[in-house]
């Protein structure tokens, strides 16, 4: 069962996967299935940006900064985009104890 996304979800690359760019997007190879992955620009400067842990809040600050989105709909997307990278084993997922 997947972790649910919130913003103080931190994130990170999995360990077990290679990128490297190419032509704009990103290119991602899954050691662990042998599959790969194709990121547009925007997803590309996500994986970026959680090589190290960080938390979906900071990474919504920068996008909404960095892009000048719409912030609803940036964190709709990125949340969406994370589930999906933590489905395939991109990435692993830390929630924060609710207080």
């Amino acid at each position: 069962m997947l972790m649910a996304i919130s913003p103080k979800t931190t994130v990170v690359s999995s360990k077990g996967s290679v990128f490297c760019p190419l032509d704009g997007d990103t290119i991602i190879l899954n050691l662990t299935d042998g599959q790969y992955y194709e990121l547009n620009p925007v997803a590309g400067w996500i994986w970026g940006h959680i090589q190290e842990p960080r938390s979906v809040s900071s990474l919504l600050e920068m996008l909404v900064e960095e892009y000048s989105v719409e912030t609803n709909e940036c964190e709709r997307d990125v949340k969406e985009l994370l589930q999906e990278m933590a489905a395939t084993g991109l990435i692993e997922v830390t929630n924060e104890s609710a207080s």
